[in-house]
């Protein structure tokens, strides 16, 4: 079997379709020893990839048969429609995966797609509301679903949309969760935080909901009879979106910089810190193709309080607290419920972690692999 993947957004860091990609290559790796493999990465990682490969100390690549290639093509780019279709096109595989939808459209070769959501179909955002952005998108995005020999997913809430969106057929779809990286499970935080506080993690888009999570928490923080609770502060992670300035404006004009703090991006260290030491993680999307925050949070021993949106309650189980992401109010009567019940916060840590231990990246793999198998 010669499988070639596009990963041009192969990534070790926490976040994204880079960290799905990267796991599961590596997973892959580790299986299937006798396949072949070819690989398009970007400069970065087939430089990062191939020091890792020449490691003598390194058995895990040892006899395989695996081919580096460079495309640092960006994704929907003119590039990508033609330089790197030409790559491929050179290319004499049994299969190709992409882990993304952003297939170049000529491409006419048997090929296996990923498809993690449909954000951009519900939630286009204001980057993405133009016509001539929503007709490519939709152009690429169906010429994937349609072409393809088959298509994965991450959840189930993801499959219906496919289905009932895109009119796929359910037999082409197979779902293969995400999982959490085994360092959420191992890290000791080395310093404690000198405040208690909420914790939010993720970009700033429409489709997030952040507006509603800081409106919660601030009625949690002001309300009369929950004075005893005014000292908690809310960290949101992440880059602050210029496009959605509500965020930032509401907090300015209530004068709340000392107690929601935008801390942007932050180091994968501090990233773990942050997580450990969270009186909880609130998740308040409208929208998820699967979300692997809130499963962060319980293999860092953490209680999640979610919006009943989307995939959320299929992924999150019973393992956390749910609020409707239209009402702040209940993110409010969320907050004071957790921080008045200590027994609650033990049963969301306790359900969290077996919650947890049902996502695995192996578990995944050969999930994929066996549909592999069956279409080469």
């Amino acid at each position: 079997m010669h499988l070639c993947i596009d990963a041009r957004i192969f990534s070790p860091k926490f976040t994204g379709i880079g960290r799905y990609t990267h796991e599961l290559v590596k997973q892959f790796l580790q299986l299937k020893p006798d396949w072949k493999f070819t690989l398009f990465l970007n400069t970065e990682q087939h430089d990062t990839f191939l020091k890792e490969i020449n490691n003598s100390k390194n058995t895990l690549y040892q006899n395989i048969d695996i081919n580096l290639f460079i495309a640092d093509e960006k994704m929907y780019s003119i590039q990508e429609q033609t330089y790197f279709l030409q790559k491929l096109n050179k290319v004499n595989a049994d299969l190709f995966w992409f882990p993304h939808f952003n297939v170049p459209y000529f491409f006419n070769k048997k090929f296996v797609v990923t498809v993690h959501d449909l954000t951009l179909s519900k939630f286009p955002g204001k980057k993405m509301n133009s016509f001539i952005h929503r007709f490519i998108y939709f152009k690429i995005l169906r010429h994937a679903l349609h072409t393809s020999a088959h298509i994965l997913t991450v959840s189930e809430n993801t499959k219906t949309d496919i289905i009932t969106d895109e009119k796929i057929s359910e037999n082409k779809i197979t779902i293969a969760h995400n999982a959490v990286g085994k360092e959420f499970f191992n890290f000791s935080a080395t310093t404690l935080s000198k405040f208690q506080y909420f914790l939010y993690t993720g970009q700033h888009r429409e489709h997030k909901n952040i507006i509603t999570l800081v409106k919660g928490f601030h009625e949690f923080i002001k309300k009369s009879d929950n004075s005893k609770f005014s000292h908690y502060k809310l960290i949101l992670t992440g880059k602050v979106n210029p496009l959605y300035p509500e965020v930032t404006d509401y907090i300015t004009n209530n004068n709340l910089e000392k107690s929601i703090f935008c801390v942007g991006l932050v180091s994968e260290e501090k990233l773990l810190e942050l997580y450990k030491n969270a009186k909880a993680y609130i998740f308040p999307s409208f929208y998820e193709g699967f979300g692997i925050p809130p499963l962060e949070a319980m293999a860092m021993k953490t209680p999640v309080i979610a919006s009943t949106s989307s995939c959320i309650p299929e992924i999150c189980g019973d393992a956390a607290l749910y609020f409707d992401p239209n009402n702040q109010k209940e993110l409010t009567k969320k907050l004071e419920e957790l921080v008045k019940n200590k027994w609650l916060e033990e049963k969301l840590i306790q359900s969290g972690l077996e919650q947890v231990k049902k996502y695995d990246w192996e578990k995944s793999a050969k999930i994929i692999i066996k549909q592999f198998e069956e279409l080469a």
